[in-house]
Parts: structure tokens; C-alpha cells; sequence
């Protein structure tokens, strides 16, 4: 029986000491020294004195130096030059004695040696380390078994996995040389310490006998070129190296040779095996006679493979395992069709054959000679890189005989990777082992009394509190316990991990783990939320358990769920720090215990049950959403205190959820896919787990780890005593199977059928060969199903009656209905008390907080500051069903008395829905833009009329009228009809465009309705879309995705963008305190739907809203008024006997009603004395002038020269009519005609006349203030010219009227009225026109009727368009007001 070998922790290997050596400096010989100047000057002077001395010997006669005498001064002058030259020669030697000398050169030769040992020590450390980690091949037998087996990593942080020993040789020493500090140059050095130096640094400059290594992740592949037995005894050695200190699940090799004894040895090598075809002797052995057998065996190793990637070139750290290392010692033409020159990713080739395929690529090369050289190009040691194009003495190769290299394989042979407590030979489970039915003491699981099951475990605070069975022991068959306490309590959470790859049982796990849990715990103690990435297969089945507080299923198609799911969890740790803080206690314990004694004394607290969380598929949330890691280990520990519990399962399990991990207390870990997803889950074995379903490792510790198998709860279901066949089961006793022994080669053995055991038949689906899911009988019947122990379970703990708290709300996918939104919001039914609203705030649809566990009415309140309503979104977010929602919800909690509506429609028809409802008074579009002004007239009409009315009837506010008109306060208000208004502008933009008139005057309500109870509630796609004046009018603010983030007003636009594009979803700040989070982050958000919840969801149409209201109200919301098609002058002379108005011409010409108040329009003389007219034909501009005419017979007397002058004070009127179509003939009699013209002649003889009469009435000079005001210097009557379409007139100089346009602008003064009319068509043009160009200049009114708008701007901003008959824009400078002239019968 083989033993297991768990890979303990790695020992630590023998540091390498890099050392610092600044080298000393060499002896110098000094230069030689020049002569001293003194000696110079004295040499001189001496020679100097003694020539002198000598003459005057000489001259003196005397003798004294004669015969031997004279060698005197010979002496003298020869001694004086032996000074001066000697001192010169001792000023030129060393000054250095050499006893000085040797001492100086045996001190250096001393640090020279201190230098040497320093540099040993170094190099020590590096022959230590190296063969720590590539200790020699003979050395490796007696190693097998030890620590230090299999213990590289291929975790990109063990720089040695992958790299393997093939001999020794010379390395550079870690020693950084440092320079010789004020080194001499060639001439000055010293040549003892110089040489010496120099040998020195040759010597220490390298490091012998150190082991020479290749890498395996380097380079695609190696040929061994030399002789054959170097070239498998070096094989040998690195296979032994190699499958040494890689584990099999690391490293595998395969051998393809036509030799096959010379291989026969490596059948001992686990590393030899295919762990994917077995045989009678176990593994397969992957050695092959040709490449041929080779592909057909392994050819799916290449597939899907790209080309080779070096370490040093790869993005990835990590090595993907197993690598795989092919010897290739067959030359055959077909590997030319395995491998190319770029070799292939995870594979490395051995060459023994030396064909040229393999060694035409030098750096792939290591040649070796009879000695046992090895030459190779030079690489660095860190890098890998090949620094030199030519061969460099590499190594002295290793070697390994076959019959060493034996030894070490049948003793490798007696070890598999596997638990420290594992045994390998798989023991049968006892029969008649407890499961978790007999546990809990159920016989018939359809049949439970929870009472009597809870009865005894309803101690929250005991030891069985979270501790469940779950599965078998595989060693035993005892069962097995999941203790999800924290480890202080004596259990092995607080959290954990589930792992498994597709068909190990995981899902299986996950709901055996949630049943038997639920089975030990009432709902009152034990509270789930259970969540899926996916399609919560796993989970779904709870649906309806009163312990499931919610189950959330697909979280992975959308990341806000996952934040919301976050939110939720942060939510329920802020919910129970309260509870646990309002109690005065820490932690959830001390709080159930406090609760505990409580309720033994008959008082009881709000309950804090257990709440475990379980996800699933939890590596998909972390790939998508990164920060999740970080967040959820923030949530575990922190919840840990409340009760708050983590499972989290996925498929695998990679390094990114290594934080994570080391938050997790148990791991149930099933069969993993890769080494890696084992390793990173704890349990590296469990990638060599046969495909069993629910045969996994259960790890609490690192050094307790139990292999288990886990109970299948969803078995079939059988009443007690009955069978399928109504027989009794027969026992099943498994028995041992026998195989007979046989030769252990490399070839192939076959297994032997054997007999003795039971069959089992096991029903699963496939899909690319591999096992996908146990496929359950449930979902392959279509007929009669048997139930299922778990499901028939679930059915019975549906029944209880028990709601848990609900921490997790349904996403904002469906909205809710009006009427089950102010049912909400009113906290009753809304036809209870209707109408006994007192405020303004509507419900519009519901705010989504995740932290707060509700989804609380999303309102509007409109009283107050937030009397005007901006809606402002992207198209097709939703603005018009936003106030489709917002009408209907008032009429729900409003009458028709209290609060009405005029929607101006010019984003879609949508609108027209709510034109039914009683409290809508209008509903009009860009297609009835009379219908537009005239609401937009009677509103601030409305306006108006209130600032006069309020301060008649002293109401100080809004809410004081509210209170007298609907709260039964005492005092007078206005009786307009009106309550509340509401002016809805659906598209503010598209308004804007079309009339610059009428949006002023809606601007106009925006600034000054809030305080008179006009509200204007407008949609817009941009805010820049509104007028700079009436951007900040809107108090109120309704965001939903917006076109632009820059807009966002109430959230900051780094959350604003994250609004989904969905009509009706938006955004507000968050409306509670979190410390946690910003005061500006988002609180999603979704429009309510403007029907009633009896109707589909897809229904988004007020008909039942409508309806309902109908029902119980009878009022109606006062429709807008409009202008009659027609209005007879004598009508409009009604109206003006009636009118009060101050400032408005009132007692004047009345001629029009104005669509603002319909009320009388005048020529009001004391602002302008003139009126031009114009539109296209059979417009009424004739009979405009009709009317006038006819009111100039009402109010003036007579005033033509051939009437008598009327009596003092009577205003009298004399008209000047031209009228090319004599059209206006019997307008006015005779007496008030005083001159007529129709043709160009006549025109000009009376323009002659009437510009003498003119002349004669300038003031002259020198009149007085009280003259000029009154006017004294002249009398008679008011003149009236009258113009019909002067476009007959010649235009510009030619015109006969530019006589009397210079008294335009003094009409004034000489008692002038200028009335012209002009068809439209060319009016750009009109200003050739001298009459009319005066009268531009005096700012005549102008009144525009039916007309063509592509004209472009007619006066200011305002433009011309279609209108009816007898219908025109009055316009006064830059404003305009949409008059009915008054109707007039003219002659045709």
C-alpha cells in the first residue's frame, strides 16, 4: 500500500550573503623631486667668495697656495659641487627606506587575505544554497520520503520550480566589487602589491564547483549532443532531479523511444503516469515506441495549446501545471509535425538523437565531449537571457546509471500525493452508518413534528447551536459535523468555503448543508439569505421556507444587484449593531442571552436570529467585480460579533480570493478542476479526487483535514415499510474485488473483468466528455415522479406560519402601480377619506434602499419651495410617463376642487391619457397651438388676477388660502374656480422653439405663480435647455437618466451615470445617515406606473386611473377658455363697458379681445398713436380696418371741413382713407371721410393736401411747458390715415405717402394716427417702404395675422404662422399677445 505525502511547509534554505569588497589600493613609488632654490643661491655665492679669495691671493703675490698648497682650492670648489650634486641626487630618490617598504607591502598583503575570506564566506553561502535547492543526483535516493520532496511551488514565487541540475561549473560570485580608491597609474605602481592585486581579483572573481542549472520555462526545448550513455546518463540525472522536486500534479513526462528497455526503469515514476487512462497496475505509463503512438495517445496535449511563452516573456506569474517534458530519443521525420521552432505552451522537449532538427538552434544546444564538458551558450543568471554568441565552458556533467537511477524510482514509487492522514486504499463505509435523518431522530421524513424536533434545541445560546451533519467520514463512515460557530465557541467558522468543480457535488452540498441546518434550528432562531451568480439551481428549491428571509438568483447579469446585495449585507450589520446597541451589549451573544433571561421573566426583546449567507458561484462575482473581495472580507469580519455568517461555494477557487481565504474558517472542498484551484481552496489533493459526487476534504485546520462523503438528501422518498415494487429492499454488501497479480512493465495492462460487487447504475449528462451534472429522475420523467427526501421536507417547513424579516427587496425591474403607491404612501386605501390631503406632495414612485432594507414612496412635494417640478432625463427615460404618474397620484390623493392640471403635450400624445381625469382642465399640442396660448393665457391671467385679488382679500399666503378655502378657516378668498394649479409643459425645449412669445409669458408664471399657486411642473432633456432667468424657479427636482451626468444636481455625476437605461429609473441622494457612505452617493430609483394595479403590467394608460376617480368625484377642473371663431363688434363693445382696467386705452378704440383674459383690446393713443397690420390674404386685415373705422363713428364726432365743428370737448375725428379696392366705402360716412384716393394720383394730390394740413399744426417756437402738454397751438379734429394694402403703392422714393411719414414720429404733436395693412408675402422687404419704415421707427404696434413663418423673425423674436381668420399677434415692441379682431361687415 503506497503512503501519502502531504507537501509540508518548505524549510528555509541557506541564505545566500552578498558581500560589498572595495579593493585596496596598490603601494605607488613617488616621483622624483627637483632642486631647492637655496641651495642654488648658496652654491653661487660659495663659488662666488672662493674665486674672489683665490685672486686675491694670487694678486697679493703671495704664495700660499702654491705647490701642494694649490690643491687646496681644488678641494674646496670640488667638495662644494659633491654638495650641491649630491643633495640634487638625494632630492631626486625615495624618501622610503625599505625596511619602511616591506612592512607597507606585508600590511596590504594582510587585508588582502581578510578580503579572500570574505569573499570565501560569500561564496559558501552560494554553494550552500545552490545545492540546497540542486543538491547532487546520488544524493537524492536517500532524500525520497523527507520534507524537502516535491516541494516547488508554481506559484511565479519559487523562481527554482521548472529549473533543473545537469552538472557543475564556475558562477560569478554575489560579491559588487568596488575600485581601488586613488589607484596609481602604470608608472607609479608599486609591482609586488600590484600583481598581487591583480591575482587577486582574478581568482575570487569566480566560484567553482558550483551546480549549473537549465530551465524547463526557458526554452521549448534541449538537445544533449554527445555520446549516447552521457547523453542518457545526464537524461537520467534530470528525470531524478526532476520528479524529485516537482510533485506529479506539477510535472508529468512522457518518453518516446525505440529503445524501450533503456526507459523500462521509469515505470516506478508517478510522474510517468496519465492520470486520465488506467490500467491493472494503475496509471497508464505514458512511454511510447514512436511518435505516431505517441500522438494517437497524447495528441489532445497540443490541442488548443499556443506557442511556447519564456517565463521572462509571459504576463502571467504563475506556471500553468502539470508541465509537461517530452524525451524524444527516436529520430523520426514526424516530430517536424508535433513541434516547430516555436515549441509548444507547457511543454518541454528532450533531444538524444542529435538530429539537426533539434540542433539548429544553438541556444537550445548542450554539447558534451568524452570528459563529460558541457558547452552551451552563456545565459544570466537572472534573466535567462543569452549574453554571448559563442559556446562557453558550461559545465562538468552529471550522471546517473540505471541502476541508480532504478533505486531511486521504486522508492520514489512507494509515495502519492495525498493528506498526511490519508490512507490509500479506500475503506467500504460501515453498513448501517448514522445519516442525518437518524441523527435528527426522523423516521419518515414525510411526517416530521417540528415542535417535538425543535423542542429541545431551542437554546440559541448552546452547543448545537449552528452545528449540523452533513456527509460520512470515508474512513470510518462517522458522521460528520459542520461547526459554523466561531472558533472561540469551539466550532470552525464563523465562515467558510465550498469548492467543486462541475459534477463533484456541490450543488448537492450546498443544499444538504442548508436542510440539515434547518433541521436543527426553528425559523425563529436561524434566518438565511441564500444567493446565486447564476440560475440559483442550487438554492431555488427554498423558495417559501420560513427560514429564507430572500432567495437572489442571476446576480451575475448585473453588477448594481451585486452592490445592492453588499448594501444589503452593510444594512443588516448597521440593523443589528442598533439592536445590539439599544440593549447596552456588544455582540449578538450577549444579546441573545440578555434575550434569553428576558423571556424566561416574560418580557421579550426584538429577536436576532443566526442569519447565514450563502453564495454561490461567488468566483464569478469577484471576476466581474474585483472589489468585492476587499468588501465581503470587510463584511465577514465585522459581521462575525452579530451572527452574521458566510458560505461561499464556487466552481473553483483561484488566487485572487486569497484575502478572502484567509477569513475562512472550514472548507469543504470537492473535486477541483486544476492544481491551481486546489491549491488556492487548501486542499492541494483534491485535484486527484476520482469523479464521485460529494467526495470531497473537509479542512478546519492545516493540520486537520477529513476526507468525507456527503449525504444525498435528495434521494428518492419512500413511505416507511414501502417499496416501489411493495417488496422489501434487498441489503447490498459490497465485497473486495480480486485481481490477479501480474508483470509490471510500461506496456499497457489490461484490466480483468471482475465479479462480487454490485452494479450501480449512475444517470449522467455529458457534454465534450466531461461529466456535467447529475441528472436528477425529476427532471427526466415526464410521467409519474417520485418525490424527493429533501423536497418533500421543504413542503412540510413551508407550512409553518412564520414571516421572517426581509432584508433584501426585489430590484427595481417592475414598477409598481399608482394605487399601490398611495395606498403606501397614505398608509391606507386611497378612497378612504379622500381628499383630506392638506399638503402638496405626491407620490411618484418608490426609492430603492438596499442599506435600509425598504424601498420607501419616492414624492414630490410641491408646497413651498418646491412649488415648480423640473423632470429632467435623456430620451426615452421616462419624462412623460413621470408625469402621466404624477397627475394621477395627485388625483388619487387630491379632488378636482383642491388641485388642477394643464398639460401642454409636445413630446408624445401620452398625455392626452389623463385628459379624462376630472382634475385635468386641458390637454394641448403642437397641433392645437391656439389651444397652447390659451392656456398659457388663462394661467397667467390667473396669476394676475390673484396678485390683485390676495391683497383685496388680505391673504398673506398660499397656505392661508388653503386653510380658508379647504380647511375651513374663516375669511374671504377669491372665487376664480381654481385651487392648486398646475401648468405641465411636457418638453420645455420643443415650446421654446416654436414661440419665443409664449415661452416668456411662461417664464413669467415660472418666477411669479409659486407664490399665487400657479405651479409649472416641465420636463427637459439638458437643464442648459431652460431660459438662465427660470433655471433656479424649480424647487423641485426629478432626475432620471440623464442626457448628461454633468446635470446631476442631486447625487454626484460619478453616481448619476450608473442610472441603467430603462424608462422610469433615476436617482436621488441618499435620505438617511450612513457614515460610511457619501451624503451625495445615489439611491436608485424607479417611476411608478400611472395605472391601477387590476391592470397588466405591460399598461401604462390613466383609463383605469380615470375610471376609479370617476367614482367618486363629480367636480371638474375649469376648462380653458377660449376665443370664439368669430366675435361681433358689438360684443366687444360690451365687454369694454364693462371693463375696470387702469393703463390699458380703456374708453378707447376697442377693436379686439385678447386671448390673455378675453378682454378688450384698444389703440391705446397714450402709447402710440399708429397700428400697422399684415398677414396673407383673406386674413381680415380689412376687416380689422372696418372695425376701427367703426369704432372711430362711436366714440369721435364728425370731422370732416364740410360738417360743422362739434361742440367744445367732443373729441372729433377726420380720416384720410386710401383704399386701392374701395372695399371701406361705406365704413364710415362722409362726415368723417374727409379725403379719398384709390389710385396712385389721387394718392399723391391727397398726400400733398394732408401734408400742408400737417405743416400747418408743428408747434412753433417758443411755447411753454403747459402750451406743449396741452397742446394749444392747434385745434381740431384727430387726424386718421388709413392705409388698405399699401404693397399696392409704389414702394421707396417713388411712394406717394413719404409726404407725410416725417410726422410719424411727431403724431403726437400735430394729432396724426397712421392704420396700415399690407399683405404679408415679401414683408423682409417692407422697410423700402418710407410709411412704414417710419413706422417701425415709432415702434408702431403690429398686428401679424394668418402668415408664413419661414419668413424668419418678423419684429424681435417673434415670427408669423398659420392662424384662423380674424386671428393675429398683436406685438408691442419685444412682446406679443394673440388678439380676435372684432368682426365688421365690409363691402365686398
Amino acid at each position: 500500500m503506497k503512503r501519502g505525502f502531504a507537501r509540508p511547509t518548505p524549510e528555509k534554505a541557506p541564505v545566500i550573503k552578498p558581500e560589498n569588497i572595495v579593493l585596496p589600493t596598490p603601494l605607488s613609488i613617488p616621483p622624483p623631486e627637483g632642486k631647492p632654490w637655496w641651495l642654488i643661491v648658496v652654491g653661487v655665492v660659495v663659488v662666488g667668495l672662493l674665486g674672489g679669495m683665490v685672486a686675491m691671493v694670487f694678486a697679493s703675490g703671495s704664495h700660499v697656495f702654491g705647490g701642494v698648497g694649490s690643491i687646496f682650492p681644488i678641494f674646496m670648489m670640488v667638495g662644494i659641487m659633491m654638495m650641491m650634486f649630491r643633495s640634487v641626487g638625494a632630492g631626486g630618490q625615495q624618501q622610503m627606506s625599505r625596511p619602511k617598504l616591506d612592512a607597507m607591502r606585508a600590511q596590504f598583503m594582510l587585508m588582502l587575505d581578510m578580503l579572500r575570506e570574505t569573499a570565501q564566506e560569500s561564496a559558501d553561502s552560494m554553494d550552500s544554497n545552490y545545492r540546497w535547492f540542486h543538491p547532487a543526483p546520488s544524493t537524492l535516493a536517500a532524500a525520497v520520503g523527507s520534507p524537502r520532496m516535491w516541494e516547488r511551488k508554481p506559484d511565479g514565487k519559487d523562481l527554482n520550480f521548472g529549473v533543473v541540475r545537469v552538472g557543475v561549473g564556475m558562477t560569478r560570485p554575489e560579491v559588487t566589487w568596488g575600485e581601488p580608491q586613488n589607484m596609481p597609474t602604470d608608472i607609479e605602481l608599486e609591482p609586488v602589491t600590484g600583481k598581487a592585486l591583480q591575482e587577486f581579483g582574478r581568482y575570487q572573481s569566480v566560484v567553482y564547483n558550483l551546480p549549473k542549472m537549465i530551465s524547463l520555462l526557458v526554452e521549448p526545448w534541449y538537445a544533449l549532443v554527445g555520446e549516447r550513455e552521457q547523453a542518457l546518463g545526464l537524461m537520467r540525472a534530470i528525470i531524478c532531479q526532476l520528479t524529485f522536486s516537482h510533485g506529479p500534479d506539477h510535472v508529468q513526462f512522457i518518453v518516446v523511444s525505440s529503445d524501450l528497455a533503456e526507459w523500462e526503469w521509469v515505470k516506478w515514476l508517478p510522474h510517468f503516469g496519465d492520470s486520465r487512462r488506467y490500467d491493472a497496475a494503475g496509471n497508464a505509463r505514458m512511454v511510447y515506441s514512436s511518435v505516431r503512438e505517441f500522438a494517437a495517445e497524447q495528441g489532445e496535449l497540443f490541442a488548443g495549446r499556443g506557442s511556447f511563452t519564456p517565463r521572462h516573456a509571459s504576463s502571467s506569474a504563475q506556471t500553468p501545471t502539470p508541465h509537461t517534458v517530452i524525451i524524444c530519443d527516436v529520430d523520426d521525420p514526424q516530430w517536424e509535425y508535433v513541434i516547430s521552432a516555436e515549441g509548444v505552451d507547457g511543454v518541454t522537449f528532450f533531444d538524444l538523437t542529435g538530429s539537426p532538427m533539434w540542433t539548429n538552434v544553438p541556444e537550445r544546444k548542450l554539447e558534451f565531449d568524452k570528459t563529460g564538458v558541457i558547452e552551451a551558450l552563456p545565459r544570466d543568471r537572472d534573466t535567462w537571457m543569452v549574453i554571448d554568441d559563442n559556446a562557453w565552458f558550461f559545465a562538468l556533467t552529471d550522471h546517473v546509471s540505471i541502476a541508480e537511477a532504478e533505486e531511486f524510482g521504486q522508492k520514489l514509487a512507494q509515495w502519492r500525493l495525498a493528506e498526511a492522514y490519508e490512507e490509500i486504499g479506500q475503506r467500504v463505509a460501515h453498513i448501517g452508518a448514522r445519516d442525518i435523518l437518524a441523527y435528527y431522530g426522523i423516521d419518515d421524513p414525510g411526517n416530521i413534528d417540528f415542535d417535538y424536533l425543535w423542542g429541545s434545541r431551542t437554546d440559541s445560546m448552546g452547543r448545537s447551536r449552528l452545528r449540523a451533519p452533513f456527509g460520512n467520514r470515508s474512513d470510518n463512515g462517522e458522521l460528520l459535523f459542520l461547526d459554523m460557530k466561531s472558533l472561540d465557541e469551539g466550532g470552525d467558522g464563523p465562515h467558510g468555503v465550498m469548492s467543486g468543480t462541475t459534477g463533484s457535488g456541490k450543488s448537492t452540498l450546498v443544499r444538504t448543508v442548508i436542510e440539515s441546518l434547518m433541521l436543527g434550528h426553528p425559523p425563529e432562531e436561524l434566518q438565511f439569505v441564500l444567493a446565486d451568480l447564476k440560475g440559483g439551481s442550487a438554492v431555488k428549491p427554498f423558495a417559501g421556507v420560513p427560514h429564507v428571509s430572500r432567495i437572489i438568483t442571476d446576480l451575475e447579469e448585473d453588477q448594481a444587484l451585486m452592490e445592492r446585495f453588499l448594501d444589503a449585507l452593510w444594512g443588516e450589520i448597521a440593523r443589528r449593531k442598533a439592536i445590539c446597541d439599544s440593549a447596552g451589549v456588544d455582540d449578538a451573544k450577549e444579546y441573545n442571552s440578555v434575550r434569553g433571561r428576558m423571556r424566561a421573566r416574560g418580557q421579550d426583546m426584538a429577536p436576532l436570529p443566526m442569519l447565514v449567507v450563502v453564495i454561490d458561484e461567488f468566483y464569478e462575482w469577484f471576476r466581474i467585480m474585483p472589489t468585492a473581495v476587499d468588501v465581503l472580507d470587510s463584511i465577514g469580519r465585522q459581521g462575525r460579533a452579530y451572527w452574521i455568517h458566510l458560505m461561499m461555494a464556487s466552481q473553483t477557487i483561484e488566487s485572487r480570493a486569497e484575502k478572502l481565504m484567509e477569513n475562512m474558517g472550514y472548507r469543504l472542498v470537492l473535486k477541483a478542476r486544476t492544481a491551481g484551484a486546489a491549491q488556492a481552496a487548501g486542499v492541494p489533493n483534491a485535484v486527484n479526487l476520482p469523479a464521485q459526487a460529494g467526495l470531497g476534504y473537509f479542512r478546519k485546520s492545516l493540520e486537520d483535514i477529513i476526507r468525507f462523503q456527503a449525504e444525498f438528501l435528495w434521494r428518492d422518498y419512500f413511505q416507511p415499510g414501502i417499496t416501489v415494487d411493495g417488496e422489501e429492499a434487498p441489503v447490498l454488501v459490497h465485497s473486495i474485488d480480486y485481481i490477479r497479480p501480474q508483470l509490471f512493465t510500461n506496456s499497457f495492462t489490461p484490466l480483468e473483468v471482475t465479479v462480487g460487487g454490485p452494479e450501480i447504475d449512475k444517470v449522467v449528462a455529458h457534454a465534450n466528455g466531461e461529466v456535467v451534472e447529475e441528472v436528477e429522475a425529476e427532471a427526466e420523467e415526464e410521467g409519474i415522479r417520485v418525490p424527493k427526501v429533501g423536497t418533500v421536507i421543504i413542503d412540510q417547513l413551508r407550512r409553518i406560519n412564520f414571516e421572517p424579516y426581509r432584508l433584501w427587496q426585489p430590484p427595481l425591474t417592475q414598477p409598481v402601480a399608482i394605487d399601490d403607491l398611495v395606498n403606501r404612501f397614505l398608509g391606507h386605501p386611497w378612497q378612504k377619506e379622500y381628499g383630506s390631503a392638506r399638503n402638496l406632495v405626491f407620490p411618484i414612485g418608490v426609492i430603492d434602499r438596499p442599506f435600509k432594507h425598504d424601498q420607501p414612496p419616492w414624492t414630490v412635494d410641491t408646497s413651498g419651495p418646491g412649488s415648480n417640478v423640473l423632470i429632467l432625463g435623456a430620451g426615452g427615460s421616462g419624462k412623460t410617463t413621470a408625469l402621466q404618474t404624477l397627475i394621477s397620484s395627485a388625483a388619487l390623493t387630491h379632488t378636482p376642487d383642491q388641485v388642477q392640471f394643464y398639460c401642454l403635450a409636445y413630446s408624445s400624445t401620452a398625455l392626452t391619457t389623463v385628459s379624462k381625469l376630472p382634475h385635468v382642465g386641458e390637454v394641448a399640442g403642437p397641433t392645437d397651438p391656439y389651444g397652447v396660448r390659451r392656456t398659457v393665457a388663462e394661467l397667467l391671467a390667473l396669476v394676475r388676477e390673484r396678485k390683485r385679488s390676495f391683497l383685496e382679500y388680505g391673504i398673506a399666503s398660499m397656505e392661508m388660502f388653503r386653510r380658508r378655502k379647504f380647511g375651513g378657516e374663516a375669511g374671504p378668498v377669491p372665487n376664480d374656480g381654481f385651487g392648486d394649479v398646475y401648468l405641465v409643459i411636457d418638453n420645455y425645449r420643443a415650446l421654446a422653439e416654436e414661440n419665443e412669445v409664449l415661452i416668456e409669458q411662461v417664464n413669467l408664471i415660472i418666477n411669479q405663480g409659486p407664490s399665487f399657486g400657479v405651479h409649472v411642473v416641465v420636463t427637459a432633456d439638458r437643464e442648459s435647455e431652460l431660459r438662465p432667468p427660470v433655471r433656479s424657479g424649480f424647487g423641485s427636482r426629478v432626475e432620471l437618466r440623464l442626457a448628461a451626468v454633468e446635470d446631476a444636481k442631486l447625487v454626484r455625476s460619478r453616481f448619476a451615470k450608473d442610472v441603467p437605461v430603462k424608462p422610469g429609473r433615476g436617482m436621488v441622494a441618499v435620505n438617511y445617515v450612513r457614515l460610511d457612505s457619501d451624503p451625495q452617493a445615489g439611491l436608485h430609483t424607479l417611476v411608478a406606473r400611472p395605472a391601477m394595479g387590476s391592470t397588466p403590467t405591460n399598461v401604462f394608460e390613466c383609463d383605469s386611473v380615470v375610471a376609479a376617480v370617476s367614482r367618486l368625484t363629480t367636480s371638474q377642473a375649469p376648462p380653458v377658455r377660449r376665443l370664439p371663431a368669430s366675435f361681433g363688434v358689438d360684443q366687444v363693445r360690451q365687454l369694454a363697458a364693462r371693463d375696470t382696467r387702469q393703463g390699458v386705452g380703456v374708453g378707447g378704440i376697442a377693436w379686439a379681445i385678447s386671448e390673455l383674459d378675453l378682454q378688450p383690446v384698444y389703440l391705446n393713443f397714450a402709447e402710440n398713436s399708429h397700428l400697422m397690420v399684415t398677414g396673407r390674404r383673406e386674413c381680415g386685415r380689412t376687416t380689422t380696418l372696418a372695425t376701427i373705422m367703426s369704432e372711430i363713428g362711436r366714440l369721435y364726432a364728425p370731422g370732416a371741413t364740410s360738417v360743422p365743428a362739434p361742440p367744445p370737448g367732443q373729441p372729433s375725428a377726420q380720416v384720410w382713407l386710401i383704399d386701392p379696392r374701395r372695399q371701406l366705402l361705406t365704413a364710415l360716412g362722409s362726415n368723417y371721410v374727409e379725403r379719398f384716393a384709390y389710385n396712385l394720383d389721387g394718392v399723391q394730390a391727397m398726400m400733398g393736401e394732408l401734408a400742408a394740413v400737417l405743416a400747418g399744426r408743428e408747434p412753433p417756437p417758443g411755447l411753454s411747458a403747459e402750451e406743449l402738454l396741452s397742446r394749444s397751438w392747434w385745434s381740431g379734429p384727430e387726424i386718421f390715415l388709413i392705409v388698405d394694402d399699401i404693397q399696392q403703392l409704389p414702394p421707396g422714393f417713388d411712394s406717394p405717402l413719404h409726404k407725410a411719414a416725417p410726422w410719424v414720429n411727431r403724431a403726437a404733436d400735430v394729432g396724426l394716427h397712421v392704420i396700415v395693412t399690407r399683405s404679408f408675402g415679401g414683408w423682409s422687404s417692407a422697410g423700402s417702404d418710407p410709411m412704414l419704415r417710419a413706422l417701425h421707427q415709432a415702434n408702431a404696434p403690429l398686428l401679424v395675422m394668418d402668415a408664413d413663418p419661414d419668413e424668419g423673425f418678423i419684429r424681435g423674436k417673434m415670427k408669423g404662422g398659420p392662424l384662423p381668420r380674424g386671428r393675429g399677434l398683436l406685438m408691442a415692441e419685444d412682446t406679443g399677445v394673440f388678439v380676435q379682431v372684432a368682426l365688421t361687415e365690409v363691402r365686398k
